[in-house]
């Protein structure tokens, strides 16, 4: 998904897990989902979900075996429009892989610039798809995300009594979490994590809502200090 919150991931998330729990309820046995990570790189735009199937003994019916599960899924995956989710079966032993097929790597070798490849690339895929001889097509690595750049005035942070470390931190905390502690639940640690709730970090004004303390002890608004 390009760009996309970690809610708008989850949601997608969600979509296949529902899919897999009610749609191939008679070969599924359960399904683990994890929005944030996959094997395409991390990134609150990226999610993977591990699905367990029912014992060989209860799936004796055609259509129950792993590659129609995979077929059916892909298909129903397609209809997705605002990401792209892809199914695979793993190697029955890890590591040994599970198909043959290749790599592809496209070069920009005339230096036509970032857009001109990513259009070239689409373009490929697209083409890739329409080929019968080949399937499950996809590209690796992350989408492009927008970046948000935020200038710091240093000489006015030193005239608030404000430490660049504050400043930091607020930021890291706010925006992309931090670990502070962890927690017995039922006999497990579990980790503890703060964030700034989502309403208040959707857009690039939110950060004027947030402050940092000075040596004073006072509460400095971003706005003070800082510009985007």
């Amino acid at each position: 998904m390009v760009n996309s919150t970690q809610e708008q991931t989850q949601k997608v998330m969600d979509q296949v897990s529902d899919y897999y729990l009610t749609q191939e309820a008679d070969s599924v046995a359960s399904v683990f989902s994890v929005s944030g990570f996959s094997f395409a790189g991390n990134g609150q735009n990226m999610g993977m979900a591990f699905v367990g199937l029912k014992d060989w003994s209860d799936r004796q019916l055609p259509g129950m075996d792993v590659k129609s599960i995979v077929n059916r899924s892909m298909n129903y995956f397609h209809s997705i429009k605002n990401a792209m989710v892809f199914s695979f079966a793993p190697p029955a032993v890890i590591e040994l892989g599970t198909a043959s097929g290749f790599d592809f790597y496209l070069q920009d070798r005339s230096g036509q610039g970032h857009d001109k490849l990513i259009a070239a690339r689409n373009q490929l895929l697209k083409l890739a798809a329409e080929n019968p001889n080949l399937v499950g097509v996809r590209p690796n690595g992350q989408e492009d995300a927008p970046m948000y750049q935020i200038n710091i005035d240093q000489a006015k942070i030193r005239a608030l009594g404000i430490d660049i470390n504050s400043v930091n931190k607020v930021l890291g905390t706010a925006w992309g979490s931090s670990y502070v502690n962890d927690f017995i639940d039922r006999g497990r640690v579990k980790k503890v994590f703060v964030q700034g709730d989502a309403q208040y970090r959707m857009k690039p004004g939110d950060l004027d809502s947030w402050y940092v303390r000075n040596n004073q002890g006072e509460m400095v608004p971003f706005s003070a200090f800082a510009t985007r």
